[in-house]
């Protein structure tokens, strides 16, 4: 059974149905600061999660924005630098912002949620990073706990019970290694993790790390990594001649531009558990069809993939929480607002903080897609939790 819902709040927010107010000329807009990598090696998800909030301030602010106050996001680049995400987010927090959004990684996400045990609220667009249930800290999208969880119960339907995993050293792979071992034991038996390889994501080549996993003849590959790293692992699997063992990767490339360099060496089945905005076709309630079919208006003419939405359900929960309680809410008022909501209808899936505190979302709402790199396009392959079209 699906969580017990609440329909009209998720809607209300998601759809803007309330009666838009007209903004005072005079009005300040209400700046809402925002931390992301918009450049270094995780640029290509900062610039994704940008787009989304900008086309989001369009879209609120065409609808009433704040109580009537237009809405900005002041964007900071952390450079891809958790020391550098620290100081900005102290920066937000000395000029007592009671709300940051971002950043985009694991790595400046951890170091971010050290620095606000007493508020401000930050909402961390990572599913790498893990919120504490009752913290100022909220985690964007679907953990990685339940995107690994869908994988592995996908690849366990089809039979494909010998599994070699490859992991980056840094904390998406380690936090990748914690899913995996999760998973498998989720699953109850009948899974072996045949090999386990890493590399540091600088590395060039994995062709040794390829070769093992080969000798160990698996029926699937998974490679919790994103960007550069990625390309590094695809290559080698396509030079060791594995091209047609299926091989799952982490939600982070589920970005159209990025795939497309890679589609000289993609694997015939390059399987990537998602949300619902890459498989429509697979999402069975109307409601979040319908907010997904508004962000995908909303950034036309850009296609948006998995990374680029992730900010946008925060964006909007934190707007939702602002016209509730006014855009100058305590950090504790804003936490107890998103902490009870139930029932909230999202991009990313239907929200229940209390049954997945800090997150909101859970297992039920990942979806297995695979990429077409003769069309650039993504297909589902299974229907919410990771079971498997027949």
């Amino acid at each position: 059974m699906k969580k017990p819902l609440l329909p009209l709040l998720g809607v209300l927010a998601l759809t803007l149905t309330l009666v838009p107010s007209i903004p005072s000329r005079a009005a300040a807009p209400v700046r809402i600061g925002v931390v992301l990598p918009l450049s270094g090696p995780g640029g290509f998800a900062g610039g994704s999660e940008k787009s989304a909030l900008d086309a989001l301030a369009v879209f609120v602010n065409k609808n009433g924005g704040i109580r009537g106050q237009n809405v900005e996001f002041a964007f900071a680049d952390d450079q891809s630098n958790p020391q550098l995400a620290v100081q900005l987010t102290n920066g937000l927090i000395a000029n007592h912002a009671n709300v940051i959004l971002g950043s985009g990684l694991t790595a400046t996400c951890n170091a971010m949620a050290a620095l606000n045990k007493s508020g401000p609220l930050i909402y961390c667009f990572s599913g790498g990073f893990q919120p504490v249930a009752g913290s100022y800290t909220f985690g964007a999208s679907i953990s990685s706990t339940y995107l690994v969880g869908a994988g592995v119960h996908y690849l366990r339907a089809r039979n494909l019970k010998k599994i070699a995993t490859i992991m980056t050293t840094d904390s998406t792979g380690q936090d990748g290694d914690r899913a995996m071992n999760e998973a498998v034991a989720a699953e109850g038996g009948g899974l072996t993790i045949v090999a386990r390889e890493h590399f540091t994501p600088s590395d060039v080549t994995v062709a040794a790390q390829m070769a093992r996993i080969k000798s160990a003849a698996p029926d699937a590959i998974v490679a919790w990594t994103t960007g550069t790293p990625l390309a590094t692992v695809l290559r080698a699997i396509n030079d060791a001649g594995m091209e047609n063992v299926p091989i799952i990767v982490s939600s982070g490339n589920a970005v159209y531009t990025q795939l497309k360099q890679y589609d000289a060496f993609v694997p015939k089945e390059l399987l990537i558990p998602s949300d619902g905005v890459l498989a429509p076709e697979r999402v069975t309630d109307a409601r979040q069809r319908a907010a997904i079919k508004t962000v995908l208006t909303a950034m036309a003419p850009a296609k948006a993939d998995f990374l680029s939405i992730t900010s946008w359900d925060p964006g909007l929960l934190v707007v939702a929480a602002m016209r509730a309680l006014g855009a100058d809410a305590s950090p504790e008022r804003l936490r107890a607002y998103l902490s009870s909501l139930k029932g909230f209808v999202g991009v990313n899936g239907l929200y229940d903080f209390a049954a997945s505190p800090n997150r909101g979302t859970d297992q039920h709402d990942v979806y297995i897609v695979r990429y077409n790199p003769s069309s650039g396009s993504f297909t589902g392959v299974s229907r919410a939790g990771g079971e498997p079209v027949r």
